[in-house]
């Protein structure tokens, strides 16, 4: 960051500390005048309005004022940011992303206080102003970390408003799926397509709704009534058939498909669209053409070794950053790069020759959370780390076992600690996972009586009701619901095994800074002697890993947990040789 960069940011924080909002929202108007976008300036602007809505929240508590009177009678003394707000066209509507966040942040703020009514009020405003919003793919999965009862109350006392835009009727899509009125979701996708019916579902969105764990069978059963019903569900229906093939349910897809086979067909198929759902309803003819997305085009890349284009395949700021530290790590080891041969593989180790140790890596509930194998894999191989990387393809959290490596849980333990003998009997054995990935991290450290653990955003139970009581999480209750069936879930109680852990063990898990579901799992692990809980700040979305990248060397963080013994360093120097 540049000298006078660095001091505009610490003015406007400065301000924003001593409540001098005029002049911190005037420095925030001078730095985006001066210097270029990036995660240092929207860092800064988060933190101002954090400041602000702060402020705003305690002046209601300390004066028994109503929030939204406060907020506008601020932002009347803020002649310059409202002059802003009322231009028109690009700046208007880069300015609305700021008033946007800073009224959720009052909805979600109250909402915790008990102010009710403001709450609400807020969280109406926040979603009015995405009507003066174009891409704000991003934007709308914090809405989805809303507590449930908040949720309820706002579908109650909304009703009748006009939300019109298509981002509103998207929001409310995801809304009516967390309240489990799917025939309502539905209508809302159908009602978001009225005005561009060739408009795409925000992706980042998509992805956050895919990681609440929904009762899918039944959102595809009320897009097949719409179906009948000629409604604009293309989109929908296949997207609900590409979870289901994730999660192993191929005969109900397959099924699906076939009975509507004709109205699928008629328009061109989604870009989302995987290799496993096409080989799942019989359109192996597809494959070839669907070799040329994203993950393809990834894999082509690494087998020439070209990391330009590698670095390129990524758009988000956050798997960029990930993407050019991998890519400059594979591109001076010059080793033979981990490209994955196919979506069904559940276990593959890679460097068998690494000399350090043994490092199990668990892939998230998302079939690989916010980070590819083939990437990671340099940051091991850098550290002379073999790596053995697993995918559950029951969605169980890994509880039930990995079937390659043995029948339940503890055979899957046992065949993975066979593996780890055969290749380094006497070396340090590590865990490695994100979200999902990193529960199992730390429950499949304690089988294996690992040496270290390093785990993004990991829940602390999955336990429903302790997950929705405690944390308002709902994000996986369908697999909790799955697993109740089968185990016990006093067994998987994180807070029960790590003090068995040996006394050598070391549990760093990364969690988001800012208040959210994610942060109060992360604190549960505080408590705990041999853990350490780092928090990156400025972040409350669930992508940990992804935002610590763009502040910090990951090579550096994984070097400094999963470090080598003295006695194999001349070992890794002459492998790296």
């Amino acid at each position: 960051m540049s000298g006078g960069l660095q001091q505009d940011i610490q003015r406007a924080l400065a301000f924003a500390a001593d409540q001098r909002f005029h002049e911190a929202f005037g420095a925030l108007t001078d730095i985006d005048a001066s210097y270029m976008k990036s995660w240092e300036t929207e860092l800064c602007r988060a933190r101002v309005f954090k400041a602000f809505s702060q402020f705003c929240l305690e002046s209601a508590v300390n004066n028994g004022a109503p929030l939204p009177e406060i907020y506008d009678e601020i932002l009347a003394q803020n002649v310059d940011l409202l002059d802003e707000f009322q231009d028109g066209g690009a700046k208007r509507r880069e300015r609305a992303y700021g008033q946007e966040d800073v009224q959720f942040q009052f909805a979600l703020s109250s909402w915790k206080a008990g102010f009710t009514g403001n709450a609400l009020t807020a969280l109406k405003r926040a979603i009015s102003l995405l009507a003066s919003t174009e891409k704000a793919n991003g934007r709308l999965s914090k809405y989805l970390d809303l507590p449930l009862p908040m949720v309820r109350a706002w579908s109650k006392s909304s009703e009748g408003d006009e939300l019109r835009h298509p981002l509103q009727q998207e929001l409310c899509f995801g809304f009516n799926l967390l309240l489990g009125r799917y025939a309502d979701a539905v209508q809302a996708f159908i009602n978001s397509k009225a005005e561009d019916a060739e408009r795409s579902f925000p992706v980042r969105f998509k992805q956050s709704i895919e990681e609440l764990e929904l009762d899918w069978i039944g959102i595809l059963a009320e897009a097949e009534k719409a179906i009948e019903a000629k409604g604009a569900v293309h989109e929908l229906a296949w997207w609900m058939m590409q979870v289901l093939s994730k999660s192993g349910e191929a005969d109900i897809v397959k099924s699906f498909f076939e009975k509507h086979r004709d109205f699928l067909m008629a328009n061109k198929m989604p870009d989302f669209i995987g290799e496993r759902l096409l080989a799942d309803v019989g359109l192996t003819e597809l494959i070839s053409s669907a070799s040329k997305r994203l993950d393809s085009q990834l894999s082509d890349a690494l087998r020439a070794q070209d990391w330009d284009t590698v670095v390129e395949l990524f758009d988000a700021p956050e798997r960029r950053h990930f993407a050019q530290q991998a890519a400059a790590i594979a591109s001076e080891l010059s080793v033979p790069t981990y490209v994955p041969t196919s979506e069904r593989n559940t276990v593959a180790i890679v460097g068998r020759d690494r000399p350090h140790g043994t490092v199990v890596v668990f892939a998230g509930l998302a079939d690989g959370g916010e980070f590819r194998f083939s990437l990671l894999d340099a940051f091991f191989a850098k550290l002379g780390l073999t790596a053995i990387y697993l995918y559950d393809a029951k969605r169980a959290v890994y509880c039930l076992g990995i079937d390659e490596l043995g029948n339940g849980l503890e055979e899957t333990l046992k065949g993975l600690r066979k593996i780890i003998d055969e290749i380094h009997p006497d070396k340090p054995v590590y865990t490695f996972g994100n979200s999902a990935g990193g529960f199992a991290a730390v429950l499949y450290a304690h089988g294996l009586k690992a040496d270290a653990t390093i785990s993004f955003s990991p829940p602390v139970t999955l336990n429903p009701e302790e997950g929705e009581e405690r944390f308002g999480d709902r994000r996986a209750r369908l697999t909790a619901r799955r697993l109740a069936r089968n185990v016990d879930f006093s067994r998987f109680d994180l807070k029960t095994l790590m003090p068995q852990m040996k006394d050598t063990y070391q549990l760093v898990v990364y969690g988001p800074g800012d208040d959210c579901m994610d942060h109060l799992h992360s604190a549960d692990y505080q408590p705990f002697e041999n853990a350490d809980v780092r928090w990156v700040d400025g972040v409350s979305t669930h992508n940990t890993l992804g935002a610590l990248a763009m502040r910090e060397s990951l090579i550096d963080v994984f070097g400094a947990v999963f470090k080598p013994p003295l006695a194999d360093e001349e070992a890794l120097v002459a492998h790296r040789a």
